[in-house]
């Protein structure tokens, strides 16, 4: 508290809180609910009456760390104590849902608390400027990744066409998933003016391409420095460094 007092500290960070050594000096026991209680009373005062931002660096169970949808709180190891101090709980972890591969680098960040809660993003990694880059909410990225599937397989089937007018049955029964999720994605490619659907005998569609290319509703942008695609969300990652220029001990 000296410290933080003396040096005008407004973010104190604690990594790992769990490696915190207690006032007798024994390892902390981060599933025993008063001892946590208890070391997080010594840090609140610190926070309320020296107007600080106290952050925890936390570990999740190993449920927590695989858990794609789950409970935020119920995911963290050890005692719920610390999730009922916090004010708002930052979770990061590996990405799920079909989004990652064996060698993928991409993580979701998400949070519950107190204050608005933000939505499962995922969050890429720029090799060359070291930072996450913010490529947009989980269910988002998902919808497009399926309209951009979608889109191959329509593009494929009016190139092998001569690029004439085709079935939908047949792109339909060349696309996996679920028959309503196919239907979806069509018609929202309709409605966008990427194509257009005519009825011929018996009620068949048959598809004819009016676009050369596929853009998203939300156009995104690639930088210099990240030569991947990402679309610029309120979470503004990538401008923002965090420079340590003292650590207390």
């Amino acid at each position: 508290r000296y410290q933080v007092a003396k040096n005008n500290i407004k973010l104190l960070i604690v990594d790992t809180f769990s490696r915190m050594p207690t006032i007798t000096g024994n390892t902390l026991q981060v599933s025993d609910y008063g001892e946590m209680s208890k070391m997080l009373d010594d840090l609140l005062p610190i926070a309320h009456e020296l107007d600080v931002c106290v952050m925890l660096i936390y570990h999740q169970s190993q449920w927590g760390k695989t858990a794609s949808k789950g409970n935020t709180i119920a995911s963290l190891l050890g005692s719920t104590a610390i999730p009922a101090t916090a004010d708002q709980v930052y979770t990061i972890m590996k990405a799920s849902d079909g989004l990652e591969d064996s060698e993928d680098e991409r993580r979701v960040f998400k949070s519950e608390g107190r204050v608005q809660d933000l939505p499962r993003t995922l969050l890429g990694f720029n090799d060359g400027t070291l930072r996450s880059v913010d490529l947009g909410e989980v269910s988002q990225v998902k919808d497009q990744a399926w309209k951009e599937t979608v889109w191959d397989a329509i593009t494929k089937l009016w190139e092998d066409s001569g690029k004439v007018p085709f079935s939908q049955k047949v792109l339909v029964d060349n696309l996996s998933g679920g028959n309503d999720r196919k239907h979806a994605a069509l018609k929202w490619f309709v409605n966008q003016g990427y194509i257009s659907r005519e009825t011929r005998a018996k009620n068949s569609q048959w598809i004819t391409v009016l676009s050369d290319y596929f853009q998203s509703s939300s156009p995104p942008t690639t930088t210099k420095e990240d030569s991947r695609t990402t679309n610029q969300y309120p979470l503004g990652h990538e401008g923002t460094d965090v420079v340590i220029t003292d650590v207390i001990t």
